[in-house]
């Protein structure tokens, strides 16, 4: 079943210049990358998430898990807007 699930967060967001070799679906989109707290959100990220940020939405495309001392710390969240 689809159910909406609203999780406030602080995230650190960064705009990433998006080209042929880093990310080369998503060329010619507004990309953003959230690092977020894995404490933050109480599961991983998934490819249909959305994050409201600056009265835009953007859509989770990718994420990397962020380890330290064998404890998972940080997610690296890739979004696109729209």
């Amino acid at each position: 079943s689809n159910s909406e699930v609203i999780t406030n967060v602080i995230a650190f967001p960064k705009r990433v210049k998006v080209n042929n070799y880093n990310y080369p679906n998503l060329v010619g989109k507004e990309v953003i990358e959230f690092l977020v707290v894995c404490e933050d959100i109480p599961s991983s990220p998934k490819t249909s998430d959305k994050i409201n940020y600056k009265d835009s939405v953007y859509t989770v495309e990718s994420y990397v898990e962020v380890m330290a001392r064998d404890d998972l710390v940080i997610y690296k969240i890739i979004t696109s807007k729209g």
